[in-house]
């Protein structure tokens, strides 16, 4: 019977999420259409999308290191340095990417789709490597420090040699054709990387049964979607450069919940249940008390009278008025804390 409520328990969660997955994608479908009938995204304002969508990235990306860096306890321990290494840089490459988007002030080198789409495929190459290595039951040995070091090293490298060298690298967009075969390699490359990592999460969370697992999948799905509609624009305030953005923004809010949310709400969750535990036994130890016949009392360490049960408050008197608290020298007379004290 326990087995069976398990699995009904795990059925109706991966039912829950298929719908709400299957809402998702048919939300973008409509979404993609209606804005492709009136065509409301002007190049001004495709550039504020771009901007807030990989902000909000970065946001999510930074919660996850950080908090990460900062846990405590030991859930997910093998994958902490993985995350810290991989999404440091993750959360750096998409920084830049908003950065350096074509409109947006130079930085070192002028703003540019090449620099910009460079940006983009490092950080979504980096995110489907740190997924794999999740998927793969990876270990980085060694303290976090060193690997959240390790990352900001070779952010700083990446960021240079895209600042610098970006456009010596193949076309990755061409004005007026759209983006290049080059760039539609890659992503097709990435895409079908994270549709095998969307499955190796999934068959984790079904041996597993971890949500953290499920979120990571359908935030792969989410990736793999992203790349398939980043090779279909032609210009940069093309819809399916738009609908692209709110897809991958999906993906960071699933890694935001799958770790940064349940991650800040497991202690509290933890605490909670110790409190209710603690309450059960303290009531178990109250009743068996209670039912004793002979008089028990609790002293704190100082002799302050923290407890007694209902065999005592009838045996002594003096117990009759409230005295929780006090002293026993105040409670009881001197020549009862005589006999006591020495024992």
């Amino acid at each position: 019977m326990y087995i069976s409520k398990a699995g009904f328990k795990c059925q109706g969660v991966n039912n829950h999420y298929f719908v709400l997955f299957s809402s998702l994608i048919i939300g973008a479908l409509i979404c993609f259409f209606v804005l492709e009938s009136i065509d409301i995204f002007s190049q001004k304002n495709t550039e504020i999308l771009h901007l807030t969508t990989e902000l909000l990235s970065v946001f999510v990306f930074s919660s996850v290191v950080l908090l990460e860096f900062q846990r405590l306890d030991g859930r997910y321990a093998e994958q902490t340095n993985i995350i810290i290494f991989g999404f440091s840089i993750v959360l750096m490459m998409d920084y830049m990417n908003a950065i350096s988007f074509a409109g947006m002030p130079a930085f070192i080198t002028p703003s540019s789709s090449q620099k910009s789409i460079f940006f983009s495929l490092a950080a979504r190459m980096f995110e489907l490597l740190t997924f794999a290595a999740i998927a793969a039951s990876l270990t980085f040995h060694g303290r976090k420090m060193v690997w959240l070091s390790c990352g900001l090293i070779v952010s700083v490298i990446l960021i240079a040699f895209g600042t610098l060298f970006a456009y010596n690298l193949p076309s990755l967009f061409i004005h007026g054709e759209g983006v290049s075969i080059v760039k539609i390699t890659l992503e097709n490359v990435l895409l079908i990387g994270y549709v095998v990592v969307a499955y190796l999460f999934y068959k984790k969370h079904n041996v597993d049964g971890e949500k953290r697992y499920l979120h990571f999948a359908l935030s792969s799905v989410c990736m793999a979607l992203f790349s398939l509609l980043v090779t279909q624009y032609q210009t940069l305030s093309d819809t399916y450069l738009v609908i692209a953005h709110l897809v991958k923004l999906c993906g960071a809010l699933f890694i935001y919940k799958s770790v940064f949310i349940e991650g800040v709400l497991y202690p509290y969750s933890m605490v909670n249940k110790a409190e209710l535990y603690a309450s059960k036994k303290k009531n178990e130890l109250k009743t068996i008390l209670d039912n004793m016949n002979i008089g028990v009392l609790r002293l704190s360490a100082d002799f302050k009278l923290s407890y007694y049960n209902q065999n005592a408050l009838k045996t002594y008197f003096y117990l009759r008025t409230p005295t929780q608290g006090k002293y026993i020298h105040d409670v009881f007379p001197p020549d009862v804390i005589d006999k006591v004290l020495p024992f």
